[in-house]
């Protein structure tokens, strides 16, 4: 079986090349398409020290690291199509220069690294493919081109990037405090935990009502929201105050939990702190 897949050959043009099933060879544990210093250096600086991913977009680059004489670097340059036999988007008929010229490559933070090389996309599991990475890279120099010019106010992407950080940040504190997302639901007081529920979503509204549809924060926060809604709904209590049905009431609370996981997980990734010890449940659900 043959596939299709667009080739980058700069200045904004591409070709389809055909990839056919790999086959391997006694090259297949080396590296000799890694990217020199120089192609390094070069990417980083085009894309401003800023993650291409416009989802993320985090600075990457600080004035001064003090235990060393010299800038702190944080990014990584990437393979659009994979160096070796097996790794992401990896196409065989490709020789080692072509995996090792700019035009496959891309800066990323660490955790944008990993995620589009380590969730299965030579399978079609994570969905990224070499054409959405090289539109993120494509769009990203272009945004920096604009602010050379004056015509974009690059640093607010910085700015964006640290409040959605910090509100991600403020979102998974306030979730590992509140027992309603991880304890397993037994004799429960329908009403504290709606009225808990209601407190969380509260301050989620108002991260949302100050956040713009483009940071990174917006979309997880939005989905969980739709869900809060969709839960206090259901939890909703009678006339009378009497609690719904007691079963029916956890499985409300179970599914809230199980959906609740991917957007913990992403939540994570914008704040860039790993997932407070109560939510680890949540993520294995």
């Amino acid at each position: 079986m043959t596939t299709l897949h667009l080739l980058s050959k700069g200045n904004g043009r591409y070709d389809f090349a055909v990839a056919t099933k790999c086959k391997a060879t006694s090259d297949d544990g080396k590296q000799n398409g890694r990217f020199t210093d120089d192609v390094k250096a070069d990417v980083a600086a085009r894309s401003a020290y800023f993650c291409n991913n416009p989802q993320c977009n985090r600075l990457l680059r600080a004035p001064l690291d003090q235990n060393a004489a010299g800038p702190l670097k944080l990014g990584q340059v990437a393979h659009i199509y994979g160096n070796r036999h097996g790794s992401e988007r990896h196409q065989c008929h490709e020789d080692p220069s072509s995996r090792a010229n700019p035009d496959n490559a891309i800066f990323l933070c660490a955790a944008c690294h990993d995620m589009i090389d380590k969730r299965g996309a030579h399978s079609g599991a994570s969905g990224f493919s070499a054409l959405e990475i090289l539109s993120w890279r494509d769009t990203h120099y272009a945004l920096v081109q604009e602010a050379l010019t004056g015509s974009y106010d690059l640093f607010s992407l910085v700015r964006r990037q640290s409040q959605a950080a910090a509100d991600a940040r403020a979102l998974l504190t306030d979730m590992n405090n509140r027992r309603v997302f991880f304890d397993p639901p037994h004799d429960e007081d329908w009403s504290q935990v709606v009225q808990s529920l209601g407190e969380f979503r509260s301050l989620l509204n108002g991260i949302l009502r100050n956040s713009l549809q483009g940071d990174p924060v917006h979309q997880p926060a939005t989905e969980i929201q739709s869900l809060l809604r969709k839960t206090l709904g259901d939890l909703k209590l009678q006339k009378n105050g009497l609690a719904i049905d007691e079963e029916e009431a956890r499985d409300f609370l179970r599914i809230m939990r199980r959906r609740l996981g991917k957007q913990i997980d992403e939540l994570a990734r914008v704040s860039g702190m790993p997932v407070p010890g109560n939510l680890h449940s949540v993520l294995a659900r």
